[in-house]
């Protein structure tokens, strides 16, 4: 009937108003904004902008002073690892010529001759004395040519001083620690028998145990200078991604008041 359809016809018009209303706010939204854009950033919108690059400039400045000092300790912490190891090669090649010189007295008591037992002893500690002293066929030698030897990694040794570069510091390491292993591998030939007096046996042990230490001692320094140096990658490879962060937020704090700047107006 008519008044139905005046109902119906009132309530599509009531939906249709609804709608051009909320059409009319969306475009009220949308204009405040272009105008927004048109005006550009406020001055206090810029000022916290400022403030940002101000604070990440901050940030890279700290970053790169702390890259700086990780960088200096690394140097410090590694060249004080290798003087540790300066400090001790002394001690252990003058034990080693001390356990050959043990050896040979033993060697000349008991194991001169030509059999077997003899013949090991003097192949293994001829490997050795030219490892640690330079001397070449010294398998027989006596205690009183020993006492003279100063070549080999012997020398090396003494040649080292503080201004050593690291490497050279290196290469002296595994030529100690090979002659101090050739001198235990000696010492560990001469068969421990009856034909050893009490005082030999315990000169023989007193060798053995201090040539053990020296071995223990620079293999600890060269672990030492190898964990050094790890450390120190890892804490520059840190500082430096810190840097780099920093100067990436840099930049982005920059292009954020550029923006800011580029259609900024006084209000």
């Amino acid at each position: 009937d008519i008044s139905a359809q005046l109902r119906q016809a009132q309530a599509g018009a009531s939906s249709t108003y609804a709608m051009i209303q909320q059409y009319e706010a969306a475009v009220k939204t949308q204009e405040a904004q272009l105008e927004e854009l048109r005006k550009g950033a406020r001055p206090e919108e810029i000022q916290l902008a400022e403030t940002a690059v101000d604070n990440a400039e901050k940030v890279l400045e700290d970053s790169e002073a702390n890259l700086e000092n990780v960088g200096n300790k690394a140097e410090v912490d590694l060249q004080q690892a290798y003087n540790n190891a300066l400090n001790v090669l002394p001690s252990a090649v003058n034990s080693g010529k001390t356990a050959l010189i043990t050896l040979t007295e033993i060697q000349y008591a008991h194991f001169s001759g030509a059999a077997t037992d003899d013949n090991q002893i003097a192949m293994a500690k001829e490997t050795a004395m030219y490892a640690l002293l330079g001397a070449v066929n010294a398998g027989r030698w006596t205690t009183q040519y020993i006492s003279t030897q100063n070549g080999g990694v012997y020398a090396e040794v003494q040649n080292l001083v503080l201004t050593a570069t690291n490497e050279e510091i290196d290469a002296v390491l595994i030529s100690a620690l090979d002659a101090l292993q050739k001198v235990r591998y000696a010492l560990n030939v001469v068969p421990i028998s009856d034909k050893l007096s009490s005082t030999e046996k315990t000169n023989l042990d007193i060798a053995k145990t201090s040539i053990n230490n020296e071995v223990s001692i620079i293999s600890s320094q060269q672990q030492s200078i190898s964990v050094q140096k790890i450390t120190n990658q890892n804490s520059i490879s840190t500082a430096e991604t810190s840097v780099n962060n920093a100067k990436n937020s840099l930049a982005t704090a920059q292009d954020q008041l550029n923006i800011k700047k580029a259609g900024s107006t006084e209000e």
